[in-house]
């Protein structure tokens, strides 16, 4: 459940990233994940990518690619590049 509001969150930020950018498609975004533990659960990159690809449904990432990168950082996450057209 905590990784779908990451997911929320990480999604809203591509969105209005594109809309500034003018971008119709994003086919790529990298995040910085550092270990996020929410109520006593940590969220893991593949259900990060999973909930990703089930909001992105009907959006401009729509089918594109979320790589994630570990970091050693506690608590962080980072939007490191948003790339599109």
């Amino acid at each position: 459940m905590h990784d779908l509001h990451l997911a929320d969150r990480i999604l809203q930020f591509v969105r209005e990233e594109a809309e500034k950018r003018k971008l119709t498609k994003v086919h790529k975004v990298v995040v910085e994940l550092g270990q996020i533990v929410e109520h006593e659960v940590t969220i893991k990159p593949e259900n990060l990518k999973f909930n990703i690809q089930g909001l992105a449904s009907g959006t401009v990432f729509q089918g594109g690619e979320l790589e994630v990168i570990p970091i050693s950082e506690m608590g962080i996450y980072r939007i490191k590049e948003i790339v599109g057209e």
